[in-house]
């Protein structure tokens, strides 16, 4: 049996190799409180963005991201958590230092080109050229193009880079571009883990990259285990609503038999008792009651088993701002 078989998946898409590592140890050794099923494994699959320099000091995504992302997607995740910035480290720190000395905030024109983001990792998928047709339609229907996914989309943004990239509103409007028909949540981690200015600027906290990745890994896990309590509750509120309709129709066409079964079965016991076979009859009879007790005690159980079977999530409107206290 495969090992995703059953199991609740998590897709993470980020660009930094630490935050990919610690998160997928620490959100599969995770077990969400209250879980129906505390043996329901997770599996995480991980996806580090890899960039490449293509022409006027412009980035682009490397070849060999498209077939990870199809591999990784395979099959449909369950809730995706997806980093908002990608880039080089040298030309971060390049961006960076140039902020520090002029003492001024980056334009979104000084970082066109060289931080990407996930808009920009949507329309790659969707025109690069050496991408097959076969790749770029699994990525499609099983991540930017799935109704209903929970896309959570994390973000640090520190003061340099603020202007640049835009508020968090504006960072969940251009990654509901890329996925129009997700349910996109924003998590801005330097509101959640530092509380934006208090504990982060200028105190150097997040120029600790282990540190960092350790804070996002924890997050995640607890979103992922509050996702997996949130699918339960779904799925069990719409048991009764999805299965009541055939439920009915099964319970009376179940009812009607068993009528018309007692009847006839009735009449044979008359007719054996009347032509003197009283033994066969009695007989019959003990036999005719043992199915009835048994249809009688195994139906519900049965029905209920059925029931058991839940449909897909219900889609609803969800809040796109997640908070650690929610």
């Amino acid at each position: 049996m495969s090992r995703t078989q059953g199991a609740f998946k998590v897709l993470l898409i980020d660009d930094d190799v630490r935050v990919l590592e610690r998160a997928k140890k620490r959100i599969e050794g995770g077990r969400a409180p209250g879980q129906i099923d505390p043996q329901l494994p997770i599996v995480v699959h991980t996806v580090a963005v890899a960039m490449v320099q293509a022409r006027d000091r412009e980035w682009t995504f490397a070849d060999a991201l498209a077939k990870h992302l199809a591999d990784a997607c395979t099959p449909p995740p369950d809730v995706v958590f997806i980093d908002y910035g990608y880039a080089n480290p040298d030309i971060m720190r390049e961006l960076r230092d140039i902020a520090n000395k002029e003492d001024r905030e980056l334009t979104r024109a000084e970082i066109e080109g060289k931080a990407l983001m996930p808009p920009d990792l949507a329309h790659w998928v969707r025109t690069c050229e050496s991408i097959d047709q076969r790749t770029r339609k699994t990525i499609h229907q099983c991540l930017f193009g799935r109704k209903g996914l929970p896309v959570y989309v994390y973000s640090y943004t520190s003061r340099e880079f603020r202007r640049a990239v835009g508020e968090m509103s504006e960072r969940i409007r251009r990654t509901r571009i890329a996925f129009p028909n997700a349910r996109v949540i924003s998590v801005d981690t330097r509101e959640e883990l530092y509380n934006s200015t208090e504990f982060d600027w200028p105190t150097p906290t997040k120029k600790d990259p282990e540190f960092y990745a350790f804070q996002v890994s924890g997050l995640l896990r607890h979103i992922a285990e509050k996702e997996i309590l949130r699918r339960q509750l779904q799925r069990s509120r719409s048991v009764p609503i999805w299965r009541s309709a055939r439920g009915a129709v099964l319970l009376t066409l179940v009812a009607a038999a068993i009528g018309f079964a007692s009847q006839w079965m009735g009449g044979l016991v008359h007719e054996l008792s009347k032509s003197g076979h009283m033994q066969q009859a009695v007989v019959f009879a003990l036999a005719v009651g043992l199915l009835l007790f048994g249809l009688g005690f195994g139906l519900p159980l049965a029905f209920n088993r059925w029931a058991g079977f839940l449909p897909k999530d219900a889609e609803g409107e969800e809040d796109d701002q997640w908070n650690v206290d929610a």
